[in-house]
């Protein structure tokens, strides 16, 4: 069997596009490798969860992912990978509804929609930002996330961990802020 290609609602997609669109979330693992490019550890970690029902109105709420963003204060430093094009979520929307079986029932949330950008990052994803540089952590293992001083604290995921995005960055300072665009 030969895959198709996707459809052009479907193509150039970013990752906050795909999680505002999707009917379940998978938890990956994140990090940056040495020259700022961003690694993904396997291809979804399956971790206990009680998933009873599946999204039946979308786009989600921008405010409702798990996604944080880090950046240094003042510098034009957002990622294009949480880049949103309104247009572009409704598209492929209408496209998954109309061709994807398991979308078909699906309603449009119009007020989420709506909330979003015509081409720029949603106000409303979480933030943190720092005084100082991000620097890139050449200690950082893909396996095993930065070491610290304490062992008992590298271990990435055990049953008592609190379900998150996990990434290897690191500031040169501890001082940062948390906002949201609310």
């Amino acid at each position: 069997m030969k895959p198709s290609s996707a459809s052009n609602e479907l193509q150039n997609l970013t990752q906050i596009v795909e999680m505002l669109i999707a009917r379940a979330l998978p938890i990956m693992r994140v990090y940056i490798k040495s020259g700022g490019q961003r690694g993904y550890s396997g291809h979804c970690i399956k971790l206990p969860q009680n998933v009873t029902e599946l999204a039946t109105s979308l786009p989600r709420y921008a405010k409702d992912l798990a996604v944080i963003i880090f950046k240094v204060k003042g510098k034009d430093n957002m990622f294009r990978e949480v880049t949103v094009r309104k247009q572009k979520v409704h598209n492929a929307l209408v496209w998954l509804i109309s061709n994807n079986p398991h979308y078909s029932k699906l309603t449009i949330n119009e007020e989420a929609l709506n909330l979003l950008p015509e081409n720029g990052v949603p106000p409303d994803l979480m933030t943190v930002e720092t005084d100082d540089d991000i620097v890139f952590d050449d200690n950082c293992s893909p396996d095993a996330g930065p070491p610290t001083d304490n062992p008992s604290e590298d271990i990435v995921y055990n049953v008592s961990t609190e379900i998150s995005s996990f990434t290897c960055w690191r500031t040169t300072t501890t001082t940062t802020t948390t906002t949201t665009g609310n």
